[in-house]
């Protein structure tokens, strides 16, 4: 036992004796640092347990008893509520209109070429009994075929199925609105429209600004709203196009469109006044009728002069005409030039219904 005692006691003094030391490398100047001697913990008594420290166990998120608030709408910022028509508001009718838009609109989303008889009954199936829903399956039928112009013939299909529905007119009961004339006279204002109100008000803001900055933002605004019309333009002589083809035109409003754009496109008038989007129009037009219209009364004595013209186009090169209208207008022609060429050798390929042919969307 006083082994033991005797061990202890020199363990200890040598203890003292040589500290612990944190030695950092020798850079000229020895630094030492003494490690701190930490006192040992007393073992806590059985009878009384260490005390628990209640901040390490606080959660990081204070939690409140109390019931949840409830957020009134006072109290939610009125731009970020959505804008939603209360049917609270709105008369039973109205309701019923409401709802019968949103059907209408799932069908006609969902349109394709596999499913049009189908898509074709649910319309059919609509309550279309006034004007108002009348006019609404007409704007949403062409709005589809301008926004998709891939869909253009489905829509057409669609339309020439629907033509024979009317409705009494809101203004005179005792007269009816009919569905063929609703949407003719759409394409018709759609054909006829020149310059948009926000195409002119966007020309009148960069004539009166002088700031450069602000000119170029305007330009660019400009040149994206000049887009838009040019595309809802061809996609619209191509709705007009395939209503002809399911015979809701005539050949003689055909020759009318092909003429005005013939003069608006500058083809009657001197090259430095070429429109090309009015050019691109006919493009479009001619590709979308082509063997029907060239076998019409009213096709073959007008066509033969707007072709010469549109090849003078191609080979006159000192024209303000952009290439990618220039390939179009030969494309048309080349079909044309084939179309005739297999009629007269008789060897058309009876697979191919028509030679005139929609050529991949280049607008991109």
């Amino acid at each position: 036992m006083s082994v033991a005692k005797n061990d202890m006691h020199t363990f200890s003094s040598f203890e003292k004796k040589y500290e612990l030391k944190w030695v950092e490398p020798f850079t000229g100047a020895c630094k030492v640092t003494t490690a701190p001697v930490q006192e040992p913990m007393p073992f806590p008594r059985i009878s009384s347990p260490a005390p628990v420290n209640d901040s390490l166990h606080k959660p990081a998120i204070p939690v409140s008893s109390s019931p949840r608030k409830e957020v009134k709408n006072e109290e939610v910022d009125s731009d970020m509520e959505p804008v939603t028509i209360k049917k609270e508001n709105l008369t039973e009718d109205e309701i019923k209109t409401q709802e019968f838009g949103e059907k209408l609109t799932d069908i006609l989303d969902k349109l394709t070429t596999q499913n049009l008889n189908i898509s074709l009954k649910k319309v059919q199936n609509l309550e279309i009994n006034n004007q108002k829903r009348l006019e609404m399956v007409s704007d949403l039928l062409l709005e589809k075929a301008i926004k998709e112009p891939h869909f253009s013939n489905v829509c057409a299909a669609m339309i020439q199925k629907l033509s024979v529905i009317k409705v009494p007119s809101d203004n005179n009961p005792e007269r009816f609105v009919n569905f063929r004339g609703l949407v003719i006279r759409k394409c018709q204002n759609q054909f006829e429209t020149g310059k948009t109100d926000e195409q002119e008000k966007i020309e009148k803001e960069l004539a009166e600004t002088n700031d450069y900055v602000k000119k170029e933002e305007l330009r660019m605004i400009l040149d994206e709203e000049n887009k838009k019309t040019r595309l809802r333009a061809v996609a619209n002589v191509r709705l007009i196009g395939e209503l002809y083809k399911k015979k809701m035109l005539t050949g003689k409003i055909m020759s009318h469109c092909i003429n005005k754009l013939f003069e608006t496109g500058g083809l009657s008038s001197q090259w430095h006044e070429l429109d090309e989007d009015k050019l691109e129009c006919l493009c479009q037009l001619l590709t979308t009728i082509g063997k029907e219209f060239e076998n019409d009364s009213y096709g073959g004595y007008q066509l033969d002069d707007i072709f010469e013209k549109m090849q003078q186009i191609v080979n006159f090169k000192s024209n303000n005409i952009s290439s990618r209208v220039k390939c179009k207008i030969l494309n048309v022609i080349q079909l044309r030039a084939q179309n005739r060429a297999e009629e007269r050798s008789g060897t058309e390929d009876k697979q191919q219904e028509a030679w005139w042919l929609d050529f991949p969307n280049e607008d991109k």
